[in-house]
């Protein structure tokens, strides 16, 4: 997408810069859940459920877009 909107010059910067938040949180979240897990013991498997369970409703709540009609020339 950032290739079709900005063209080729800087492709690589704008890609690493709308991807690094993605990463830092893939990188994160292993720590982070074995934090969760000594504070909270074996709780956090109950949290991990129901973020599991919202991120599936959020899905099922998305819509699909009818494709654009294109203009009359």
């Amino acid at each position: 997408m950032p290739l079709a909107i900005f063209g080729p010059v800087g492709y690589g910067l704008r890609s690493g810069i709308l991807g690094a938040p993605a990463r830092a949180t893939q990188a994160a979240s292993p720590l982070l859940f074995g934090l969760l897990m000594d504070h909270m013991g074996i709780r956090v498997s109950a949290v991990s459920a129901g973020l599991s369970r919202s991120a599936f409703v959020a899905l099922l709540l998305l819509k699909a877009r009818a494709p654009a009609a294109p203009a009359p020339a």
